[in-house]
């Protein structure tokens, strides 16, 4: 009804009443097994629940009645048949993502009586699907996303295809979304953006035929000083091609620069082709920057994927190292001026990478990093299961402390920026002071800054100026 909605918290599912607040358990559930999945009439029918790294798939009728298990996989080793999206408005067919036959992930309808894949509705050739656009108000599918450089919306309704249409002829340079509509779809919001125009909020009415800007997102920037990000490829040292993005600073020839390779986090992510903070920050001060999609990175399919399973620190890492080596090579970099930067797994890489390469840099700039695997092991439970955690990480053939910066500070030779919120809960804030203090204590050169009531994700206006500003002075003193 229009005064409840049910949401899932944790692994349980509750009727809430949206003006009171009040919630009933409608549903218990385990922690690590999933998501739970309601009907269009707001049955809950379709479930995953497991332990450790066991997950089962189950299911019962829309009437209610006992919960049948229909599958079973393994979260790390072993990948599910499909993805849910949520359920079609036709009875036991949900809409999932797949690769089925191992041809790029689209998008299916999928019987769950007859657990077979019973018609193929989006997809794309050679380019994985991201996304599935559905009407709000009806059920009804408008579209898909895909995303090969960026994410774009492709539609089948008529009317967004249109209004897609000519939001890319008016603005042919950026990418372009219709990010919400009324149920007439007659008013719209659109998002404006890409690497050179830092993003804007539009209000579209195609009665009137009036568009106006309700929303910069990044206001007092001159998008004549942004940096394009160019797509790259080169091939690691097993031969596999890497997708990566090159941003050069503006106005300048592009040889031999003063370089920062900045591998994103996750690891079980991807960085793609839009406005970034940081990349926009430092080439506007000179730099080159490198962006690699690692193997083990989303969005190239699952066979990509699953290479990075098992190779934290170790192929990996040595895929970011034939990234730096490539700039080189290439002549975009200067040798003596390169420096590695990065958050979570990529604050872990930056300081990895130091250790495992301790002539190619000349610095490192970690935030939110992981330098103590022994200890990530130890908190690995604070965010998922330790049996998930150390399944995906650990290789039967190495030690934990080969791939562990803390237990290789003796090869280590260049300076560390470190910093690291308080309220970090993925990475818990004492990886940052006792990373620092082994770092000290071998006598290396390291500077720490707390980042005081930060989390993760550096969400803090003001201490994104701490951050941006005590980069900016590491890297004038260690690459100028």
């Amino acid at each position: 009804d229009n005064d409840h909605a049910i949401i899932q918290i944790g692994g349980s599912v509750y009727n809430v009443n949206i003006k009171t607040g009040k919630r009933g358990k409608r549903l218990s559930g385990s922690n690590t097994g999933g998501n739970w999945y309601a009907d269009y009439e707001g049955n809950v029918r379709l479930g995953f629940s497991g332990f450790g790294t066991a997950i089962k798939v189950m299911m019962r009728g829309k009437n209610g009645g006992g919960w049948k298990t229909i599958d079973r996989y393994d979260r790390v080793t072993g990948n599910a048949r499909y993805d849910v999206i949520g359920f079609s408005p036709e009875e036991n067919i949900i809409y999932a993502g797949s690769e089925v036959g191992g041809a790029p992930y689209a998008y299916y309808k999928y019987d769950l009586i007859k657990r077979e894949f019973v018609e193929k509705l989006f997809g794309k050739d050679n380019i994985p699907t991201s996304g599935m656009l559905i009407d709000p108000y009806t059920g009804q599918i408008d579209g898909y996303l895909y995303t090969k450089h960026e994410e774009k919306a492709h539609y089948i309704n008529k009317r967004l295809r249109s209004i897609q249409k000519f939001l890319d002829k008016q603005f042919p340079d950026t990418n372009n979304f219709i990010t919400s509509y009324n149920r007439n779809k007659t008013r719209f919001i659109v998002f404006i953006g890409g690497p050179k125009y830092a993003g804007e909020l539009m209000f579209f009415d195609i009665k009137t035929k009036k568009m106006m800007v309700i929303s910069e997102l990044y206001e007092g920037i001159d998008f004549n000083d942004l940096s394009d990000m160019v797509p790259v490829t080169y091939k690691a040292r097993d031969g596999l091609e890497i997708p990566s993005y090159l941003s050069l600073p503006p106005d300048r020839e592009a040889k031999n620069l003063p370089t920062v390779i900045l591998p994103h986090g996750g690891p079980e992510s991807r960085d793609e082709r839009g406005f970034d903070q940081w990349v926009q920050f430092l080439t506007s001060r000179g730099y080159a920057v490198l962006q690699m999609n690692y193997r083990g990175s989303t969005g190239y399919g699952t066979k990509f994927h699953d290479m990075g399973i098992q190779q934290w620190g170790r192929a990996m890492q040595d895929d970011i190292t034939d990234g730096t080596k490539w700039m080189i090579e290439q002549g975009y970099s200067n040798p003596d001026r390169i420096c590695i930067m990065g958050a979570s797994y990529g604050g872990y890489s930056a300081l990895n990478g130091i250790a495992r390469e301790p002539d190619l840099y000349k610095c490192a700039i970690s935030f939110a990093g992981i330098g103590d695997m022994r200890l990530f092991q130890r908190d690995a439970s604070r965010f998922t299961s330790e049996t998930v955690t150390m399944k995906y990480i650990k290789n039967q053939n190495h030690s934990l402390d080969d791939i562990s910066p803390a237990s290789n500070i003796k090869k280590i030779k260049a300076p560390v920026l470190l910093m690291h919120g308080t309220l970090d809960s993925r990475v818990p804030y004492k990886q940052g002071p006792i990373f620092y203090k082994k770092m000290k204590s071998a006598g290396k050169d390291i500077k720490f800054v707390k980042l005081e009531d930060e989390t993760h994700f550096l969400e803090l206006e003001k201490n994104k100026l701490i951050f941006l500003k005590e980069v900016d002075k590491f890297l004038k003193k260690h690459l100028k």
